[in-house]
């Protein structure tokens, strides 16, 4: 039996793309921009919110509304950094693609949790899976989120946890 990790690294071939997806994969196909920061977020208004704050200290956000769009983009652009959400308790998404993203892929980009979920296991799962940051969304304010953007951006930080996370995955 095929595991949901498995299946969220196949999930391409299985589960059709939306069209929004679609449409961002083509203009990012025909632009110049090297990466993208991708959020994963399923309310709407809470995706364009936090896409605003995001772009107040990078430009490039793409939103996805399903964990599998995440893989499908990777595919296709440079992820810059990863902000994503845990749907429910009951729900292994946001966990499943972090793991996939760490130790399937191999993708070093700094990954930030930010869910309503407060719960010391979920918090010491996210960073043992590989999360750098975990924030909780009716804890902080737009600047602090804004300055997580602005840390993991900086050329310095985004080498030494590169740098970091190649080493966890090789001893």
């Amino acid at each position: 039996m095929e595991s949901s990790r498995d299946s969220l690294i196949n999930t391409t071939e299985t589960v059709p793309l939306s069209q929004t997806l679609i449409n961002q994969i083509t203009s990012i196909q025909s632009s110049n921009i090297e990466s993208h920061i991708i959020l994963y977020e399923q309310e709407p208004p809470l995706a364009e919110a936090y896409k605003e704050v995001i772009q107040r200290e990078y430009e490039n956000c793409i939103v996805v509304g399903r964990s599998y769009d995440i893989l499908a983009l990777l595919s296709t652009t440079k992820c810059h950094i990863l902000v994503t959400d845990l749907p429910s308790p009951g729900q292994s998404d946001g966990f499943e693609v972090i793991k996939t993203i760490r130790e399937d892929l191999k993708l070093t980009f700094p990954i930030v949790v930010l869910t309503n979920f407060v719960s010391e296991s979920l918090i010491d799962c996210a960073y043992t899976l590989g999360a750098n940051a975990y924030l909780v969304k009716t804890e902080i304010e737009a600047t602090h989120l804004e300055r997580i953007i602005r840390r993991f951006s900086n050329p310095f930080v985004r080498f030494y946890l590169s740098l970091s996370i190649f080493l966890s995955n090789r001893f």
